[in-house]
């Protein structure tokens, strides 16, 4: 059969046909996943069915843009990419159509509107991975509230939403957690201190070298990752976080409007079911969640097997994506330059610590009471996080230390 070529704009990557057995039509898939993963999944479709399978594939984004500027004439049929977060903040667009496969029953998270079908969590569920070497097992964060800890300054990789897909979902759970399990009024306060201990990297890819090259301590990895970077040797471990897990649900969804509507419904059909899950599971080691399908080993080895909790953003936190990257950018901002100030009375307070006990060895007690007075407030308000107040409070602490004397 002729082979067609298909061409993504400028950011173009050509592909072609599947070659199928003749008679069963054709259904054309935009698709973020890599072809020696999703190019088998679609031989073995063509084979069940005889329907050709046309591909592009491309990043999210490129994808996400080319159904929006084709939505008055759809060239495609199928939207294999991005998280089901994106797509139902999306609906508004009516991109997609609404359809209840059959498949729909055996899985545990769907849409009750139809648009879109979750069928994986990408790499296994989200947790922060320490680098063995540079941290000591009694300092292993249990939650990630200890994160935002300045004993951990520095030493965090942290996402940059406004780049990355699993930086927005990162940025997501952290906000929701502080405001449903740790008693933040708003969850961006958490958010900020956490960035005050973290270096901001634009990839996950660059994050976890990062990790693995020891450039940083601390980094958000998956569990399929993880174990990638355990089997060739490196000394990270993933660490069991109180709240649970996270990460972006893969779905499929069918684009409205598209040249081959029922093939597409078809395509969706056979891609729920138990094989082509059990297929994916074993190619690309994600968390598949339909009922019944083996995962990975590697995920039972490296990862959290059956052992986990997911915790499942909200869908509300993702209507507003040009909203959060300008609160991001405003937060992120702020958080470096309160970080200047927060530091500077962490360290004063590190060497107040040890004023009081050796005025006391020298027998430098006049004065001494009204300094560790100054002190205890100066400490009080640190905890607070009120740091402007606590730097002014130690630099009263410090002149009155520089005044003690013996009776």
């Amino acid at each position: 059969m002729k082979k067609i070529l298909l061409v993504l704009l400028a950011f173009a990557l050509i592909t072609v046909p599947i070659s199928a057995a003749s008679g069963g039509g054709k259904v054309i898939v935009y698709t973020a996943t890599l072809i020696d993963i999703c190019g088998p999944i679609f031989e073995e479709f063509t084979r069940d069915t005889g329907i050709t399978v046309e591909y592009i594939i491309a990043g999210t984004g490129e994808l996400f843009s080319r159904v929006k500027a084709e939505k008055e004439r759809p060239l495609g049929d199928i939207f294999y990419a991005g998280s089901n977060k994106m797509v139902e903040a999306a609906k508004p667009e009516n991109l997609f159509e609404s359809y209840h496969s059959p498949e729909d029953k055996y899985y545990p998270v769907t849409d009750p509107d139809g648009i879109w079908h979750a069928f994986s969590i990408p790499a296994g569920v989200q947790s922060f991975a320490v680098n063995t070497n540079l941290v000591a097992p009694e300092d292993y964060p249990t939650s990630y509230r200890d994160l935002a800890d300045i004993k951990y300054n520095g030493m965090i990789a942290l996402l940059n939403p406004t780049y990355s897909g699993t930086g927005y979902i990162t940025a997501q759970a952290m906000i929701h957690l502080a405001e449903t399990q740790w008693g933040y009024e708003d969850g961006w306060d958490f958010l900020k201190e956490l960035m005050m201990n973290c270096r901001i990297y634009v990839s996950s890819g660059g994050a976890r070298s990062a990790l693995r090259d020891g450039e940083i301590a601390i980094g958000l990895q998956g569990e399929a990752h993880i174990a990638t970077l355990l089997k060739d040797g490196y000394p990270v471990k993933l660490l069991p976080m109180e709240e649970g897990y996270f990460g972006g649900l893969d779905p499929i969804e069918i684009i409205k409007g598209g040249p081959n509507p029922e093939n597409a419904k078809k395509f969706v059909d056979w891609f729920l079911g138990q094989k082509a899950q059990q297929m994916l599971a074993i190619l690309k080691g994600d968390r598949c969640i339909r009922e019944g399908v083996t995962l990975s080993e590697d995920l039972y080895t490296y990862g959290f097997g059956d052992d986990y909790i997911y915790i499942d953003i909200p869908d509300y936190l993702f209507e507003d994506f040009d909203g959060f990257k300008r609160k991001w950018n405003s937060v992120m901002s702020e958080s470096f330059a309160i970080k200047k100030v927060r530091d500077a009375a962490y360290d004063l307070l590190e060497y107040l610590r040890d004023l009081a006990p050796k005025a006391e060895s020298k027998g430098m007690t006049v004065g001494l009471e009204e300094c560790k007075a100054k002190i205890a407030e100066a400490e009080a308000a640190f905890v607070e996080r009120r740091y402007e107040v606590a730097l002014a409070l130690a630099e009263e602490a410090m002149e009155l230390g520089g005044r003690l004397a013996t009776p």
